[in-house]
């Protein structure tokens, strides 16, 4: 049920006869305790959509002093073109929100809105409106390399017949969506700029190994992905992740009280020492584990360590990469991090529009002395 607020018209519906014996019932009288009782039944319909089609004429008049004669012209808030914004707007949305295809926003434009595009003329749209968009997203991008944590992830992203990558980079402020041809740390870097000074939430790619893992935060999502797929490989190799992912489940259950006020910092890295020293011997003894997919993740983990704890000390940064501000997750920190699941959905081979979302900045963190 909707709330009230939300309700545009109400239709009050009363008996004109009692359901017994069938006597006629005075309207507007109420029940003895004088309270109106009903029960409320609510219909959410569409009103006809149909598009509004304003015929803007230029007339041509002629000067009674000296013959001239002289055109009138559009005032500055018509369009020059065939279109609104409004047309605009949705047509993006429904290319680059909804990846539908140029045929199909015209079929759904010209059935649902009773506006006829062609193919064309869809195109043209969300070429100006990726114009239009172009100075605001170059501004948005410009405010990454100042942000004090940042959170990114990576995904395969066919487009034209070829094989590009989309990049999301998550701060405090805005999410900043780019599509790239190419994978390599060059993408972030120009996103971030090469001497970023923040602290970078991401899994273990190597694309991210560029920035000193003081200041890098291992997104433990990924880790405990990582660790399942030990326990499914079986053999010595499950040994090390259900270790590990008891450890995991400690490490989120000493966070979430930290998140929900229980613990404070200082009582946070005090709780969390325990799991960081078991992980310590973890680490240790899965290196020499004779299945070489749990050694190799071990040893990764171990050149890894001062970045998987930065959580623990720097205040804005989630183990999980997670939204900041008040977007951050309470429910369940586990679950995958914001970064990697706006980046999961490459339905489509076809570009999406940049978009952003605003949320609240973060902090700067505090660096952590690599591990000896």
């Amino acid at each position: 049920m909707l709330p009230l607020e939300r309700v545009d018209h109400i239709v009050d519906h009363r008996p004109t006869r009692c359901a017994r014996c069938a006597a006629p019932l005075l309207a507007g009288v109420l029940l003895s305790n004088d309270r109106d009782d009903f029960v409320p039944h609510q219909v959410t319909e569409l009103p006809p959509l149909r598009a509004v089609v304003t015929e803007h004429r230029l007339h041509r008049v002629a000067c009674p002093a000296c013959g001239q004669h002289t055109r009138g012209t559009l005032p500055l808030d018509v369009p020059a073109g065939a279109f609104g914004p409004r047309v605009q707007a949705t047509v993006a949305v429904l290319s680059g929100g909804y990846r539908l295809s140029r045929r199909q926003v015209a079929d759904a434009c010209g059935t649902l809105l009773d506006v006829p595009l062609s193919v064309g003329s869809v195109d043209r749209l969300c070429h100006d409106t990726a114009t239009a968009l172009a100075a605001p997203v170059a501004a948005v991008q410009a405010l990454l390399p100042e942000a004090h944590v940042v959170n990114a992830d990576e995904t395969r992203w066919p487009q034209a017949g070829q094989t590009h990558w989309l990049w999301v980079v998550v701060t405090g402020l805005v999410t900043v969506f780019t599509i790239a041809t190419s994978r390599s740390s060059q993408v972030i870097k120009d996103l971030l700029g090469e001497d970023y000074t923040g602290v970078l939430g991401s899994d273990r790619y190597a694309g991210y190994a560029w920035l000193n893992d003081a200041f890098r935060q291992v997104c433990w999502a990924h880790l405990k992905r990582d660790f399942q797929g030990l326990v499914d490989r079986g053999g010595a190799a499950k040994e090390v992740g259900v270790a590990a992912l008891v450890l995991v489940h400690k490490l989120f259950t000493v966070w979430h009280q930290y998140r929900t006020g229980v613990l404070d910092r200082p009582a946070l890295q005090g709780t969390m020492q325990p799991v960081q020293d078991a992980f310590d011997v973890l680490l240790d003894e899965g290196m020499r584990c004779v299945d070489t997919s749990a050694a190799t993740l071990c040893r990764s983990l171990d050149r890894l360590w001062p970045a998987l704890w930065t959580f623990v000390d720097a205040d804005g940064v989630e183990p999980t990469g997670g939204p900041l501000g008040d977007c951050r997750r309470t429910r369940d920190p586990s679950r995958r991090p914001v970064a990697q699941r706006l980046v999961r959905h490459p339905e489509r081979p076809r570009r999406p529009l940049c978009r952003t979302y605003a949320h609240r900045d973060g902090h700067l963190p505090s660096a952590r002395p690599l591990r000896a």
